[in-house]
């Protein structure tokens, strides 16, 4: 084991003894080139899709969280799975997030449902309520603090329920008009 700023390290590189409020690890390369960890599991075949080989790559656009196929310093063998832009978009998917989360899926197969996006929720009880949903809401604020719900998408696993509802408690709905 190798300790840095510890003479007891537990792991293989162990860097810190937990008395320094930060502690960090500088990985820097020359501008307009990339630098990253890299991080690999089984006998290290990069070429392999079975092993999951994943590292943090620093790009010219930001960050990504990347898939590598071949070895050492070369980045031209990875896909890029999550990237964060300057600025903070989120790409999942793509590398050129256009809002502040940006959900791309290609090759698609026809005439089939696919989910982009998965909101999950479990109930703690045992049982099945009637007032159990699920909802996604959005919120707009304006700058002098005030909030208001404008629409709410909800769900529920009811059987009389199990609809999509928009703005359940009485909202209208409008399409191709901003005045319903």
């Amino acid at each position: 084991s190798i300790g840095i700023g510890t003479t007891a390290p537990v792991n293989q590189l162990h860097v810190g003894d937990g008395t320094d409020n930060n502690t960090w690890i500088g990985v820097q390369a020359t501008a307009g080139y990339y630098s990253g960890i890299k991080l690999s599991r089984g006998a290290g075949d990069w070429s392999s899709t079975a092993n999951n080989n994943f590292g943090v790559i620093v790009t010219d656009a930001g960050i990504a969280i990347s898939k590598f196929t071949d070895p050492g310093s070369n980045v031209t063998g990875r896909g890029d799975y999550l990237t964060v832009v300057n600025g903070g978009s989120v790409g999942i998917g793509t590398t050129s997030p256009t809002t502040n989360l940006h959900i791309r899926k290609i090759d698609l197969v026809d005439d089939s449902r696919n989910a982009l996006l998965l909101l999950d929720g479990k109930f703690t009880a045992g049982s099945i309520n009637s007032g159990d949903e699920i909802a996604i809401a959005f919120n707009v604020e304006n700058s002098g603090g005030g909030s208001q719900q404008t629409t709410s998408i909800t769900s529920s696993y009811q059987a009389s329920y199990n609809s999509l509802n928009l703005q359940p408690n009485g909202g209208k709905v409008g399409i191709g008009t901003n005045n319903p």
